[in-house]
């Protein structure tokens, strides 16, 4: 059974939280204007960019197996 963590240990935890945090942010913030001017330059529409999440959803939570095989 595993102690429990120092408050160091607690802290580090913490800021290695917050430092993911904003990664993520930042990321959602990238992606979210990419696709935004690639919509409206007019070189994807929204129903692509969602079929392919979907698609990508899909081998995500199936496995490329799946798809090897059909």
């Amino acid at each position: 059974m595993r102690q429990p963590l120092s408050i160091t240990e607690q802290i580090d935890l913490a800021g290695k939280l917050g430092d993911l945090k904003e990664q993520h942010y930042n990321h959602t913030l990238l992606l979210t204007a990419l696709l935004e001017l690639l919509t409206e330059k007019g070189l994807l529409t929204t129903e692509e960019i969602r079929a392919k999440a979907a698609d990508l959803h899909h081998m995500a939570y199936h496995g490329l197996d799946e798809d090897l095989h059909s």
